[in-house]
């Protein structure tokens, strides 16, 4: 079993990609399960490039998947004890630029939710 500061430095170099970022931002904020496929168009990002950034963030323990048949989708890890204050502290980031409220704005037109309080 990793000790915790182990862990720690684990998540925080896997957060310190954009796109990991960006994807458990997206599920932190919006509370979905999501498909691969959903994450990679509301990223606008190739689903190859995609795949390996998902990996890393299920190997962190930030992400999990749930099997339905031949579907999986990626939803964000519990988030108790150390991940809780984590998940608060990637949800109070400026988004100055627009990219993140860009790919939540896909993400739920596309899952066909009209929540503009999630943005």
């Amino acid at each position: 079993m990793k000790s915790s500061s182990a862990q720690a430095t684990i998540v925080f170099h896997v957060l310190s990609d954009e796109t990991r970022l960006r994807v458990a931002r997206l599920l932190i904020c919006s509370g979905l399960e999501t498909t691969p496929g959903q994450l990679s168009r509301a990223l606008d990002i190739p689903p190859s490039h995609l795949s390996r950034h998902l990996q890393l963030l299920q190997s962190a323990e930030l992400i999990s998947f749930t099997k339905n048949g031949k579907s999986k989708k990626a939803k964000i890890s519990n988030s108790d004890g150390h991940l809780g204050a984590l998940y608060a502290a990637v949800m109070a980031m400026p988004d100055e630029t627009g990219i993140f409220s860009g790919d939540m704005e896909r993400l739920l037109k596309m899952m066909g939710h009209d929540q503009p309080e999630l943005l």
